[in-house]
């Protein structure tokens, strides 16, 4: 009896178990499903933004702790709208909403509050304040946004200036002084940011005298814009023209200055449909962009730069576009932007490469780490301070061990420290093999070191083309010169067997290539005239000919792809499509064929079509030896180099353009301007036949789609 009720017993516990530890599971897989927590990076595979990939990472950072009014001992927040941190490691919170100043020691405990401004005489609430920041010298500014001034206090609130809108002609009468940031330098300089301003941000001298507008956003344009004005100047009158909208360019959100005094900025969604670029930029003294990302083809300015996600995400079948309110600077001129739609915030060098991804939240914010409405950022120290006005909490952000080696090792690398930062780079890479940084740290510390066959190797895997083409120069140097005298004298053999075989063919007239049709495709680019009039008088055209043509054009276009050299490819076997290079080859050539038969057909052209498609076969043959020329000088050229590439590559397009054009001249039995005018017809038929295939292919997908939902509907009822 005993022993059956321990069975009983142990059954019950077990199952019990088993059923507890499934719904935690279950609560758990719902939780994280529902609320995204984020730590990642981008691996970047080519010049532009679009051509990266985000990769997981270790979590540079983690949470150290939760800030609100349970944790300082002090009465619930209203709406705190921002945070900052001093000199001596104490923060600073702002309610805005209440009009209080929440003052943390360095062990963020409470140290004391400050709910209005005074100067023994008149003392000033700032109830609506949006923003904070605290100098070295530990003066307070507050904008007081409603009440349309910036107010100056000690840490006692005791005032010490007071500014309003500036005095000024420059400022225009309908202007709104809204301060909502603000900040300064070491050497009293003051800038404010004010709601609704597309001037740039507010400058104040040291001694508070206004200096004009600092920095400012541009609008963009593009070509359809301009021809848009050009249609307006044509057709619209004067009244029109002056109830037109004028575009302007988008506000400043937020502010800081870093060690050396250099501003930074950060604007919010800048496009009303498509991901924005330019969101973060770092002014000089005269207020010029001077923010910039070094690639292989040199200087990139942040103006063409997307600072966050490379496309527009969806979240629970929505689509939402980001949307920056946040920057901070550290001491090392690290770059920290806040980003409200998803709660995201992105680490970058003063090189503008991508460290690290981490929060999230999307407007939920359940977990430690997320945000329900992310408003604010501040550094202290190595630590990152998010305000979340939604939770009314300040999230304090610890750098890992692993982060502080990423840190550690790429400010050495952009110091020049190369060999100092490798061991470094290789702990990196022990502990997260997804980190392309380590990669190229380690490459640029092999090519200072001379190992240029290893800074081949790490600059490969790091995608890093500027450090892969120095040392591949070094490398094809060595080789050459150890095998200098092989290789030229076999250069110079089959030199002499070819002009042998010349000399003696033209002598002796003998016939090399007996078979008619292989001659006249061959002799087509040399000499196109009587290729072409062989294929239309003589039936010296074979169609097997052309389309082993046209697929080698295919197949060499596919291997330049795939095969072509490393400086001079972007292949990425995950997304790349060999139909779409079918389609661009075979499809093409094919297409003009039918297009140009059905055009000239209808304008007195004497082609058939079995003529016009051997025309367009033949003249692939420039396209192949072009892509043969890419696969064998891509491979043994560095970017210097890269003229050589642009000069084959417009040869091949110029030599098949002519042989098209003889082609067509000859077979349709045309002159060169009857030529063009059908060749432009024919373009413009391909267009439409594209543009009729799509729009086919669209209505299927719609048709298959409501097949289907019908066909669920019947089956399910």
């Amino acid at each position: 009896m005993k022993h059956q009720f321990l069975k009983k017993s142990v059954s019950i516990v077990c199952i019990a178990v088993i059923v507890a530890s499934f719904l935690t599971l279950q609560a758990s897989a719902k939780s994280t499903a529902e609320i995204p927590t984020d730590s990642y990076s981008y691996w970047v595979t080519g010049e532009n933004d679009s051509d990266r990939r985000s990769v997981y990472t270790r979590p540079m950072y983690t949470v150290s702790r939760v800030i609100d009014n349970t944790t300082l001992g002090v009465s619930a927040f209203t709406e705190l709208t921002d945070v900052c941190c001093d000199s001596k490691s104490q923060t600073y919170l702002l309610d805005g909403e209440a009009g209080k100043i929440y003052v943390l020691n360095s062990d963020y405990s409470f140290k004391c509050e400050i709910s209005a401004v005074s100067d023994g005489e008149t003392e000033y609430t700032f109830v609506g304040a949006k923003g904070i920041y605290v100098t070295e010298d530990g003066r307070i500014f507050i904008a007081d946004t409603e009440n349309a001034r910036i107010l100056i206090c000690d840490e006692l609130g005791v005032s010490v200036n007071v500014l309003t809108k500036p005095n000024t002609d420059i400022i225009p009468e309908e202007f709104k002084y809204r301060p909502i940031k603000v900040a300064a330098d070491s050497k009293g300089y003051l800038y404010v940011i004010s709601e609704g301003s597309y001037y740039g941000a507010i400058k104040y001298s040291p001694s508070n005298e206004f200096l004009g507008f600092y920095g400012s956003n541009s609008v963009g344009g593009s070509v359809m814009e301009a021809f848009k004005k050009v249609w307006d100047m044509l057709v619209n009158n004067n009244a029109k023209r002056s109830a037109a909208m004028k575009r302007l360019p988008y506000q400043f959100v937020d502010l800081a200055v870093d060690s050396e005094d250099t501003v930074y900025t950060i604007t919010g969604h800048t496009s009303g449909s498509a991901t924005s670029t330019a969101q973060i930029k770092k002014f000089s003294i005269g207020g010029t962009n001077i923010l910039r990302r070094t690639t292989s083809l040199g200087s990139l300015s942040s103006e063409s730069i997307n600072f966050g996600e490379p496309e527009i995400s969806k979240y629970a079948g929505v689509s939402r576009i980001q949307d920056f309110l946040g920057i901070a600077v550290s001491q090392d001129k690290y770059i920290y932007g806040l980003d409200s739609t998803y709660g995201k915030i992105y680490v970058y060098d003063s090189q503008c490469n991508l460290m690290t991804v981490f929060g999230g939240g999307v407007g939920t914010g359940n977990q430690k780490g997320t945000f329900k409405l992310a408003e604010a950022i501040a550094l202290n120290g190595k630590q990152v301070l998010v305000c979340d006005a939604g939770k009314n909490s300040v999230t304090v952000f610890e750098l890992t061990e692993y982060g502080s080696l990423v840190m550690q090792a790429q400010s050495l690398t952009l110091n020049g420290d190369y060999i100092e930062a490798e061991p470094i780079w290789k702990q990196v890479i022990a502990s997260d093999a997804n980190k392309q940084l380590a990669y190229r740290g380690i490459a640029k510390a092999r090519y200072y070191d001379k190992d240029y066959t290893a800074a081949l190797s790490y600059a490969k895997d790091g995608n890093d083309k500027d450090i892969y083409s120095q040392a591949f120069e070094y490398v094809r140097g060595d080789y050459l010169s150890r095998n200098f005298w092989w290789i030229a004298v076999s250069v110079l053999l089959i030199i002499a067997a070819v002009a042998a075989m010349l000399i003696y063919t033209a002598r002796k007239k003998v016939t090399i290539i007996k078979n008619k049709f292989l001659r006249t495709l061959l002799r087509a680019p040399i000499h196109p005239f009587e290729s072409f009039h062989n294929v239309k008088y003589s039936s010296g055209g074979s169609v097997p000919l052309a389309v082993l043509s046209v697929l080698l054009w295919y197949v060499f276009s596919v291997l330049a792809y795939t095969n072509g050299g490393f400086l001079y490819t972007e292949f990425n076997a995950d997304s790349f499509n060999a139909l779409f290079v079918l389609a661009k080859t075979v499809g093409l050539a094919l297409l003009w064929s039918v297009v140009n038969w059905g055009v000239c057909t209808l304008l007195d052209g004497k082609g058939k079509f079995r003529q016009v498609f051997i025309v367009a076969a033949y003249s692939t043959i420039p396209m192949t030896a072009g892509r043969i020329l890419f696969l064998i000088l891509s491979n043994t050229m560095t970017l210097e180099q890269h003229t050589a590439l642009e000069i084959v590559s417009a040869l091949a397009v110029i030599i098949a353009g002519i042989m098209l054009c003889i082609g067509s001249i000859v077979i349709h039995d045309y002159s060169f301007g009857k030529f063009a005018g059908t060749a432009v017809l024919t373009l413009l038929g391909m267009v439409l036949v594209v543009f009729i295939l799509f729009m086919l292919i669209v209505l299927l997908q719609q048709f298959y789609i409501f097949a289907s939902t019908v066909f669920m509907e019947a089956f399910y009822r």
